[in-house]
């Protein structure tokens, strides 16, 4: 195994007890140091994958490494190195936020001091004698992170951790995120159903539809493949000569526009030279290029 790799999954599958196939040989790799955003529509197979990682769910087919070490033989050492948030804890309303860390504290064989460093890090040490109930839901977001930070991980696992949260929530939680990977040195994997939500934070992206990775690659490769997905729209003077000048870019004629697929302006440009050297009339040249949620979009769409 690389050594460079916190996780590292290979031929991962896994079925319902019905026979429902929910994931299909997943090779997932998370690098140390990575803030890896795993990424898929709900019903995808995250939080599936998530749980078996963690042990919550029992390996069927294919190999988990974590650390460096087979998990199933390891799976006690390996899980003192790790945090996680899988499905909202129990958070106790009638309890101030240092006291529902005093709870857990014990179970994860924390310190005293532990508890107030991390109620430092994720910005509720001030919170005095205010009780959980009143917290607003980026408050508690926070305080379940801190339950997570307790045995302070080297590896931490989020599930939807921004489900719910309103946008100041969400600005929130990525600059904690940004924080415990720079100043804390944590490995995060983060999973979410929406890209525009966790595009700032991380740096790796694994795409999962329909319980098969699609994509994984770094944030830059993600951008390239956009890159590739981008259009230009054409309607000229005589379309069906257009399509022979333009034949190298395999173009599609649909209601009357051209659509081919373009990688920089210098193409554009010269797609142009060409078809005003056929003295064609260009009515409609028209870039169109894909968003990165776009692209998610059409990458699941396409897969589904």
């Amino acid at each position: 195994m690389n050594d460079n790799y916190i996780i590292k999954t290979t031929g991962l599958e896994h079925s319902h007890a019905k026979g429902t196939k929910t994931l299909t040989n997943i090779n997932l790799n998370v690098a140390k140091g990575d803030i890896y955003g795993f990424l898929g529509p709900n019903g995808a197979g995250k939080t599936t994958t998530l749980r078996l990682l963690l042990g919550l769910t029992k390996i069927q087919t294919g190999k988990i490494e974590v650390f460096g070490q087979e998990f199933s033989s390891n799976r006690l050492a390996i899980l003192r190195k790790v945090g996680s948030l899988i499905e909202n804890p129990s958070l106790y309303g009638h309890l101030r936020a240092y006291e529902n860390l005093e709870v857990y504290r014990e179970i994860y064989g924390a310190s005293k001091a532990r508890v107030t460093e991390v109620l430092k890090i994720v910005g509720l040490e001030h919170t005095g004698k205010k009780k959980v109930k009143s917290f607003s839901l980026g408050m508690k977001q926070r305080l379940s992170v801190a339950l997570a930070l307790l045995p302070n991980p080297e590896l931490l696992i989020l599930d939807e951790p921004a489900n719910g949260l309103d946008p100041t929530g969400i600005i929130e939680l990525r600059e904690l995120v940004k924080k415990l990977n720079k100043e804390e040195g944590m490995t995060i994997l983060m999973s979410s159903h929406q890209l525009a939500e966790i595009e700032k934070m991380v740096n790796r992206i694994g795409i999962i539809s329909k319980g098969e990775m699609i994509f994984q690659g770094s944030m830059n490769e993600l951008k390239q493949l956009q890159k590739k997905q981008s259009k230009l729209l054409i309607h000229t003077s005589d379309d069906q000569t257009a399509l022979q000048v333009l034949k190298a870019h395999e173009p599609e004629l649909m209601e009357g526009v051209i659509s081919v697929s373009y990688h920089n302006e210098q193409e554009i440009a010269k797609m142009s030279r060409a078809l005003y050297e056929k003295q064609l009339d260009i009515y409609l040249l028209h870039p169109q290029q894909n968003n990165l949620e776009q692209l998610f979009m059409d990458l699941t769409t396409q897969h589904a």
